[in-house]
């Protein structure tokens, strides 16, 4: 048990869900088939109106508690604040309603831990399941004492349902960033305050679960999620060097330039030309005020 003499859980895992009762069972069978059992699992319905909670209540296992949002988000962000906070095991994890895990999931990070009582989190790889096929490797990390830097500069090398997180550590960074500007990308940004807080950061390079890639996830059908992640990035940047948009760094320029015309293509192919000719400007600004970055992207540097 996860306290001694308590009785609570060692693991806390969240899954937040939205009209999915048909892929839904799947992720719940996933947790509930581990190698490790010492859980509890929080299903936060964000609003269903699909007869998800009918679909939860025909599975009987006492170490599931389904609870509905009174305030629906058009992000898993909220939800998984309020799974933190009804949360009773020392370690707390975050799975997607469309994605699964391998049964020894938790306790190979249960073993990490052990291995480690320095770390605050362990995030494993996860295969691509692309239209029920897995395709490819997932693969995050590894750790390093600048992961703050490549989290900001390099980009997000960490995973929302391979990452599991202390619950004090979570609390402590109080949750999941809700702003509706960084809608969706919740879980980067968190990352990269963990990490300015010194939190350590062990990563497994087995796989232990699957993220399922349709086509149809928020990262490709909502165009203003590109945009969202280009916001957080341009905020913790311009917070870690202390600076306002002209004093940036020509790293931190290079890095912006590219998401904002990332931005600006996702926008183009949702036939947005107004914003998508916006975030065009805002990579050319960039470009103006570091000239330089035009020599990083021919070198291949970031």
């Amino acid at each position: 048990m996860g306290k001694e003499g308590v009785g609570l859980p060692l693991f806390t895992v969240v899954i937040s869900t939205y009209n999915r009762k048909h892929v839904l069972p799947r992720a719940i069978s996933s947790v509930l088939g581990q190698t490790l059992g010492d859980f509890e699992l929080i299903i936060i319905d964000n609003g269903s109106t699909d007869g998800t909670e009918a679909v939860v209540g025909a599975i009987k296992d006492p170490r599931i508690k389904y609870v509905r949002n009174p305030e629906p988000t058009t992000s898993c962000d909220g939800p998984r604040n309020m799974g933190i906070g009804m949360a009773k095991g020392e370690y707390i994890a975050f799975l997607d309603d469309d994605d699964i895990w391998y049964p020894q999931r938790l306790e190979k990070v249960k073993e990490a831990f052990e291995r480690d009582p320095g770390l605050s989190a362990v995030c494993h790889n996860e295969n691509r399941n692309y239209k029920g096929k897995v395709d490819r490797v997932l693969e995050y990390g590894p750790w390093s004492e600048d992961l703050r830097d490549r989290l900001l500069y390099d980009g997000n090398c960490m995973s929302s349902c391979g990452t599991t997180v202390r619950a004090e550590v979570l609390r402590a960074l109080n949750g999941f960033d809700t702003r509706r500007e960084y809608a969706a990308a919740g879980d980067y940004e968190l990352w990269i305050r963990m990490a300015a807080s010194g939190a350590k950061v062990g990563f497994i390079k087995e796989p232990l679960g699957e993220f399922g890639f349709t086509g149809v996830n928020w990262s490709v059908r909502d165009a203003a999620f590109q945009s969202r992640v280009a916001a957080l990035v341009r905020d913790h940047i311009l917070l870690h060097e202390k600076k306002n948009i002209y004093g940036i760094s020509e790293r931190g320029a290079a890095r912006l330039a590219k998401l904002y015309a990332i931005a600006a293509k996702s926008f183009f192919r949702a036939g947005r030309p107004l914003p998508a000719l916006q975030y065009s400007l805002k990579a050319l600004f960039l470009v103006l005020i570091r000239p330089g970055i035009i020599m990083r992207a021919l070198n291949g540097k970031k």
